[in-house]
Order: structure tokens, then C-alpha cells, then sequence
């Protein structure tokens, strides 16, 4: 089986460092590193398993929620190797509004 190369956008990127800085001023830090750790899991089944998330409405276009935080990860698979991550979002925010 050949493992999904996994893509961050740099809005994804900025989100995931704002949620981790965020857990850090009001959890502490050890709740930022289990968020780290749970992000990089779900990233590392995203490898393996690029269609284990919910499909939506839109063409390609994926959510996955994190087993221990209410975070989505929404993501595009732009071919049969190949996902970006667009955004990672709060659960409580409408996912797709913003794409």
C-alpha cells in the first residue's frame, strides 16, 4: 500500500499554531501537547487512510474529526496520493462556510 503525502496549506498551518498557543494560555501546556500529539495522529491515519473522513458537498472535500478535541481537520484530496490540508477548525464553527 503506498502512503497519502499529506500537504498543509499555510491557513492551516497558521490556525494549528493559533489553536496551540491558545490551549497553551488557558490549558497549560501539557493539554497544547496532547492537542500536538492528537493532530499529528490523526494526520499520520490520514496516510494510510485519506478516505476515512466525512465526505461533504463539495468535490473532494473531506472532514475528520479528532478523537480527543473538538477540532475538525477539513482537507481536498487532489489525487490518488496526494491530500492538502485546507483548514482546521473548532467543531462548534460551521465547517464549510469559509472554504
Amino acid at each position: 500500500m503506498r502512503s497519502t503525502q499529506i500537504r498543509l496549506s499555510a491557513t492551516a498551518l497558521r490556525e494549528a499554531d493559533a489553536i496551540t498557543r491558545h490551549l497553551r494560555q488557558e490549558a497549560g501546556s501539557s493539554v497544547e501537547r496532547r492537542f500536538a500529539l492528537e493532530l499529528e495522529r490523526t494526520l499520520d491515519l490520514l496516510t494510510t487512510s485519506p478516505d476515512i473522513g466525512r465526505m461533504t458537498s463539495r468535490t473532494h472535500i473531506h472532514v475528520l474529526m479528532l478523537s480527543r478535541f473538538p477540532y475538525h481537520v477539513i482537507y481536498r484530496i487532489v489525487g490518488p496520493n496526494e491530500l492538502i490540508v485546507l483548514r482546521i477548525r473548532h467543531a462548534h464553527r460551521r465547517p464549510l462556510t469559509w472554504l
